[in-house]
């Protein structure tokens, strides 16, 4: 029993020995961590390179900037190869577009339905022109003058409350007065050629001449011929009267010493005496327009700004574009190209009163139809519709719209887009 119990205490002893080695080493080693881990500057690492916070933020930022670089390269490569399709103006037009696209259909109205109509506004009044005669509606699309007349190929012309359709190859003309209530119809003797309608209802109709080359007759609101021009030296291709009727402006075409010369001659419908001549050279005459007492011409090369004393007040040239469409408004004139660009666009823009430019903007298609009144420019291009002001920043913008048409500019800053037998309104919100 002694010995047993002798050798209980040794194995007792021994136990106790080993549990206070245990316990002294395991108080060595967190003493070791702890003052591992107060010590500044040193990295625990446990099967990665790197650990802290410094050394994984600068591996980020490395390849971040990295990204970065490349993305600026290729960026700088896709405008390189596509800078023909793309401008900061485009980018401007499709920010505005954002906000300025709406619903846009207020209000239209139907018509009868013929490929040759032609339209026009005369204030807020539709003019209708087609093979069985004139129609003004009024904005709610109710018929307020109609004269059946049959026409071969109409020229619609209006002013601010008076409207003119010619029968361009024959001898009919009608008009229509909505302020003084009146419409007429002319059967001239001779064939024309082209007419032109003033603001104030007064009117003029070029016709082939008897003993000349071409003239214009010039008659007053109550359709009575107060003004006769005969040209013996230049066929006359063009004419149009000022708003007030003073001046006819005629472009005519005759033979230079090198080639075809082209000719403005200028008259003034109050006096006998002879026309004022403006010699443009070989430029080839395409549309001309009054805005108030100046004259607004476009060639084929270039704009031409001409005083009623025949004075060249300012030019703008076209840059070897090509001139798809024009309009003029009181104080300044639109004008629409051919951009020249693989992208199919034209290019729009706005000139002053003295020959400079005011504003540009792309448009993607061509030119369809253009109109401006005071400070409403319409386009219509493709399958879209845009409104702009005058500086052409974009108020309203459509698309998806089909067919062709006629877009008119409203002094609201609405657009009225007429088609072959339908009359819709546009207005931006």
């Amino acid at each position: 029993m002694a010995k047993d119990s002798e050798l209980r205490s040794e194995e007792l002893s021994e136990d106790e020995q080993s549990r206070t080695a245990g316990e002294a080493t395991k108080k060595s080693v967190l003493r070791g961590l702890k003052r591992h881990k107060d010590t500044p500057g040193k990295t625990t690492r446990i099967g990665t390179r790197f650990q802290t916070r410094s050394d994984i933020r600068r591996v980020l930022t490395s390849v971040l900037s990295l990204l970065l670089a490349a993305a600026v390269i290729l960026a700088a490569v896709f405008l390189v190869i596509y800078r023909d399709q793309i401008s900061l103006d485009r980018a401007r037009r499709w920010l505005n577009s954002l906000n300025s696209r709406s619903s846009g259909v207020t209000e239209s109205f139907t018509f009868e339905s013929h490929r040759s109509n032609v339209f026009g506004l005369a204030g807020s009044h539709l003019a209708v022109g087609s093979v069985s005669g004139l129609t003004v509606f009024d904005a709610g699309g109710t018929a307020q003058a109609v004269i059946q007349q049959a026409i071969s190929e109409p020229c619609l012309k209006t002013g601010d409350s008076s409207v003119l359709l010619a029968d361009l190859g024959h001898r009919a003309v009608c008009v229509a007065n909505l302020e003084l209530g009146k419409e007429f119809t002319l059967e001239l003797d001779n064939t024309i050629y082209g007419a032109d309608m003033a603001g104030e209802g007064w009117f003029c109709v070029l016709t082939a001449g008897d003993g000349c080359k071409a003239m214009v007759r010039v008659y007053n609101d109550q359709g009575d011929e107060v003004f006769q021009w005969k040209s013996s030296s230049y066929y006359l291709t063009l004419s149009a009267l000022s708003d007030d009727g003073k001046h006819l402006v005629t472009a005519g075409l005759g033979a230079g010493k090198a080639s075809i010369q082209s000719i403005i001659q200028i008259l003034d419908t109050n006096s006998t005496g002879g026309p004022v001549q403006v010699d443009l050279g070989s430029e080839n005459v395409l549309a001309l327009d009054w805005m108030d007492d100046t004259l607004i011409v476009f060639g084929e090369t270039q704009l031409a700004v001409i005083g009623a004393d025949g004075s060249v007040a300012g030019r703008f040239g076209y840059d070897s574009r090509s001139l798809t469409a024009a309009a003029v408004t009181d104080s300044y004139a639109v004008a629409a190209f051919d951009a020249g660009t693989s992208g199919g666009q034209c290019l729009l823009t706005a000139i002053s009163k003295n020959g400079e430019l005011l504003a540009q903007t792309y448009l993607d298609g061509s030119a369809q139809s253009l109109d401006a009144r005071s400070g409403t420019v319409c386009v219509l291009t493709g399958s879209s519709l845009t409104i702009f002001d005058r500086e052409l920043n974009a108020q309203g913008y459509w698309t998806g719209l089909t067919g062709t048409g006629t877009v008119l500019a409203r002094t609201d800053g609405s657009a009225l887009l007429a088609a072959s037998g339908k009359a819709t309104l546009y207005r931006p919100d």
